[in-house]
């Protein structure tokens, strides 16, 4: 669980133990710098190495990301997860995304997010580095920018269902730091049925 300091701007993540409903550790960011106005979402990558927490700002359309890595640790033949670093956390730039259009991709803390302008970004985890972006509104309808109205992660494909009723379909295996499109599917009554689906 995460949420904003009690003194300060920034957050804490709170790692509990299930079982017993209590707090293992909580992890904080810095206090001084400023991370947005609202959480809204939490992502554990697939090797649970790192948690981003994600958070958005009332003036812009603009989501960052705070990054905490965690260590796993063995106590008591329980598998638990504990701050490393002295809570060490970052701040990466800024995106242009919604907060649900950001997904973990790989074991090698690889991010993919999906920005408002059409641009598809893997980025590292632990530096922010853009790896690869590659621009899709070439293949929209008019080859316009268009508002993306749900995106999914299944496996290694990705969806990305648009305002004119447009779905993409990408294979995201990343051989040598790519992806490919696999399908553009037109058609409404297909598009209909994935948005009610994916809501």
């Amino acid at each position: 669980m995460a949420g904003k300091q009690k003194y300060g701007r920034g957050i804490s993540l709170g790692l509990l133990d299930i079982d017993n409903s209590t707090l293992i550790r909580e992890l904080k960011s810095d206090p001084d710098t400023s991370i947005g106005d609202e959480i809204q979402r939490i992502i554990l990558t697939k090797n649970e190495t790192y948690a981003l927490v994600a958070c958005t700002e009332h003036t812009s359309s603009y989501t960052c990301f705070v990054v905490f890595k965690l260590d796993s640790i063995e106590d008591n033949q329980v598998l638990l997860t504990s701050g490393s670093m002295t809570n060490c956390t970052m701040i990466l730039t800024r995106f242009d995304s919604n907060p649900n259009h950001t997904f973990s991709i790989n074991d090698d803390q690889q991010i993919l997010t999906i920005l408002r302008t059409n641009q598809i970004l893997i980025w590292k985890l632990n530096d922010g580095e853009i790896l690869f972006n590659y621009d899709f509104h070439h293949l929209n309808y008019q080859s316009k920018i268009q508002t993306i109205l749900n995106c999914q992660m299944m496996n290694n494909r990705l969806l990305i269902l648009l305002e004119h009723g447009s779905i993409h379909i990408w294979d995201v295996t990343l051989i040598m730091d790519q992806f490919s499109l696999i399908s553009t599917i037109v058609d409404p009554l297909v598009c209909v049925f994935l948005l009610k689906f994916l809501s």
